[in-house]
């Protein structure tokens, strides 16, 4: 089956599946693009065992939910990233290893204590 043929019978199927998912028209054309893109790359693979329909019925879903996913990961890296800025974390670790001359102190005595009596 030419590649022409599925596009034009499975355009409206591809868009509007994508649109029920992703409701962003830009996400959608991306999807949709995609999508011809994997089945032009596959066609040869495909065995027939379901429609054709079936197919790309399915490879519409993954590729929305692939694009729903990553665009959530990148959010996730986004509010992890500004939460903890790398200044930030810097200077938790330098308080962290701070030694106040007290407590310098203290493991010294402690330090005789156990080891010199």
């Amino acid at each position: 089956m030419k590649i022409e043929k599925i596009y034009n019978e499975y355009k409206k199927l591809v868009y509007n599946l994508a649109l029920q998912y992703v409701q962003n028209i830009e996400d959608v054309e991306e999807i949709t693009q995609d999508v011809f893109l994997s089945v032009y790359q596959h066609i040869d693979g495909f065995r027939e065992e379901a429609k054709i329909s079936t197919w790309i019925y399915r490879i519409t879903i993954n590729k929305a939910l692939d694009l729903i996913n990553k665009r959530k990961r990148k959010k996730r890296f986004v509010l992890i990233t500004s939460l903890f800025n790398m200044n930030d974390i810097k200077l938790k670790y330098e308080l962290i290893n701070f030694n106040h001359l007290g407590v310098l102190l203290e493991n010294k005595e402690s330090y005789i204590r156990n080891y010199c009596s």
